[in-house]
């Protein structure tokens, strides 16, 4: 099951918050699958010389304190 709300934020430190945490799952490029025009996924790789970075786990690093 899936569920979405929508409300409004309006603390500018919890809006920093998510703008940081809706960059760092913009920047996947290890978990992410990208919507082709044809309706297909396909997942998303890093770049030649790219750094992998994972969201998830980037974020829980960031919850956390600990290195994963």
């Amino acid at each position: 099951h899936r569920v979405e709300t929508a409300f409004p934020v309006e603390e500018p430190a919890l809006i920093a918050r998510l703008r940081e945490d809706l960059d760092t799952y913009l920047a996947d490029n290890c978990q992410a699958w990208v919507l082709q025009p044809d309706g297909s996924y396909i997942q998303n790789q890093p770049g030649e010389g790219e750094e992998r970075l994972a969201s998830q786990l980037v974020l829980l690093e960031r919850l956390t304190g600990k290195p994963n």
